[in-house]
């Protein structure tokens, strides 16, 4: 919590700082400018990206990348379904579609499905059409393999500006990436300690945890997720689906 209030206190002195030079008359996109459209800085205001949601309840949501994996999805569900937690899983729809035994068993054991672009490609290196195309596709995927309409999307690597969110709204989902604090970096295999520290060090309700169920060997993923649970678990935190804790939020 301590992390999210220094975000919330710089928030408020970038716009005390940007009302103040209009007050005495310096441009407001002079001040604006330095923010970049790709930081989080400049998003902070809006409610267009997530990073974390604002909850009264001790909850957090774990979230995977890039299935799924015939391998190392199984696995994980299986983990989620022995301790009575929700996921949301934001898959490559190419793969969904390839594997639509793994994405009907998500769906059908109460997980979220989410869009990760139907070829992970960087969103920020193509053009608003080949952009747009890319959406479109994988939003026509998931329907069909997942009898579900996604209503979050997560761009590949985490990379994000105007163009990227606005198109993102004409397809109706909200932008979701991580908390700040909760990127443990598993797909470089830090090892299984390494990503249990990263996540236990500043958990706290509203977080919203990055794993990666493919793109690489995901044991130490597996491996870190039941210890994280059971001590998450111990401390009374449930896990639930992105688009639950936003709908748990406060007002």
């Amino acid at each position: 919590m301590r992390v999210f209030f220094i975000r919330k206190v710089a928030v408020i002195i970038f716009l005390f700082l940007l009302v103040l030079a209009v007050m005495i008359g310096i441009p407001a996109a002079m001040v604006s400018k330095t923010v970049s459209p790709e930081s989080r800085e400049y998003w902070e205001g809006s409610t267009d990206i997530v990073w974390h949601v604002d909850t009264r309840e001790k909850v957090i949501a774990l979230t995977f990348d890039d299935g799924p994996s015939t391998t190392f999805t199984p696995m994980i569900l299986d983990i989620l379904k022995k301790n009575n937690a929700k996921a949301t899983f934001f898959v490559i729809a190419r793969r969904a579609e390839i594997y639509q035994d793994i994405v009907h068993r998500i769906v059908y054991e109460g997980h979220e499905i989410a869009s990760h672009t139907y070829n992970h490609r960087y969103l920020n290196r193509i053009t608003e059409n080949e952009l747009r195309e890319e959406l479109s596709l994988a939003d026509i995927t998931i329907r069909q393999v997942a009898g579900v309409k996604p209503k979050l999307f997560r761009p590949p690597g985490g990379y994000y500006n105007e163009k990227i969110v606005r198109v993102s709204k004409e397809f109706g989902y909200k932008v979701v990436i991580w908390s700040w604090e909760q990127q443990p970096k598993d797909w470089a295999n830090p090892g299984t300690q390494t990503i249990i520290r990263r996540v236990l060090k500043d958990a706290a309700s509203g977080n919203i945890v990055v794993f990666h169920d493919q793109g690489g060997n995901r044991t130490q993923t597996v491996q870190a997720l039941q210890p994280i649970i059971n001590d998450l678990k111990s401390k009374g935190y449930k896990f639930i689906t992105v688009s639950e804790m936003i709908a748990g939020s406060k007002h």
